[in-house]
């Protein structure tokens, strides 16, 4: 046919098997055995494992397996919304957030296949591109907007759509810290006398995710407030971090910004996010220097303007 990659819409079957071998070595299940009493407990383990030459496959599940399907007007070809139907299939969806915010948020290892001749390109610029794609399609979710364009209509609604949409928002925006200790964990590497932190936290949880990269960086090892930052000023932050805390910062603002403004949001629910996103983000040192200003221009009152900033 005439008909190109990006027209074809892949059967919500066809989807969904190729999503559970991609999350099968994405996010992987562990089986542990207790001892004595030989009980065995499967642990779900949210963490990204991917290495950077499993880039390129994770952006072709986004563009070409979901989101012409989420995208597409008929109900009948969205893969996800068989999904909310059961609970392998909601774990099935919250895994590919985790994934989305993990793929943003967190630093890929340089794997130790070979690189391909491709290789010699700026990783940083290839990485920009999976960013958009993720972006454009947590938006879709979000009712922010598709193509990155707060305020268009989305047509993701209707049906089991309302309730996905629900599901996500759950997620991605989570009233409450998922870690109910503020302290964060550490692992030390004697071998490069580095620290790594973890904030404990939801791999999908949008606030904790950009809390952790303005903190300590996508690789977790660097200092919340850089040695030589008052002479870097906003260039203490590389652009590639800096690029992956803006499109967070930017997700957040505009989900908190629509949540305000939707009448029929829970109110309480909207308080609570408010708090955590004044409590853990703007008390960041070297705030205005690690994000742009284009990401929290939201935030800032202008007179004339419709909404009021969260």
């Amino acid at each position: 046919g005439t008909g190109s990659v990006e027209d074809y819409i892949p059967p919500p079957a066809t989807a969904s098997i190729m999503t559970v071998q991609f999350l099968f070595f994405a996010c992987p299940s562990v089986l542990r055995k207790k001892y004595p009493e030989g009980q065995i407990t499967i642990e779900h383990i949210n963490s990204l494992v991917l290495e950077v030459q499993d880039m390129p496959r994770w952006a072709k599940l986004i563009r070409y397996i979901l989101c012409p399907g989420v995208r597409n007007e008929n109900l009948d070809l969205d893969p996800i919304l068989p999904w909310i139907q059961t609970n392998e299939g909601k774990r099935r969806l919250e895994k590919i957030l985790c994934v989305c915010v993990s793929s943003i948020s967190k630093k890929q290892k340089p794997g130790k296949r070979k690189s391909s001749p491709k290789g010699s390109i700026a990783v940083d610029d290839i990485f920009s591109e999976y960013h958009v794609l993720v972006d454009s399609f947590l938006r879709v979710l979000l009712w922010l907007g598709d193509d990155n364009m707060v305020g268009q209509k989305c047509n993701y609604s209707g049906g089991s759509r309302d309730m996905i949409h629900q599901k996500c928002q759950s997620l991605l925006m989570q009233s409450t810290c998922p870690s109910h200790s503020g302290n964060h964990a550490t692992l030390g590497s004697k071998r490069h006398g580095t620290t790594q932190h973890l904030l404990s936290g939801g791999e999908s949880d949008l606030i904790g995710a950009l809390r952790a990269v303005l903190l300590y960086g996508p690789d977790g090892t660097s200092k919340p407030i850089p040695a030589d930052s008052e002479r870097l000023r906003d260039n203490c932050m590389k652009k590639d971090e800096k690029d992956r805390a803006n499109l967070l910062m930017k997700l957040i603002v505009d989900s908190l910004v629509a949540l305000i403004g939707n009448n029929d949001s829970d109110a309480m629910t909207t308080s609570f996010l408010s708090s955590r996103f004044v409590g853990e983000i703007l008390t960041i040192p070297l705030l205005t220097w690690k994000l742009s200003p284009s990401a929290y221009a939201r935030c800032l009152y202008t007179a004339g303007t419709s909404s009021s900033p969260p």
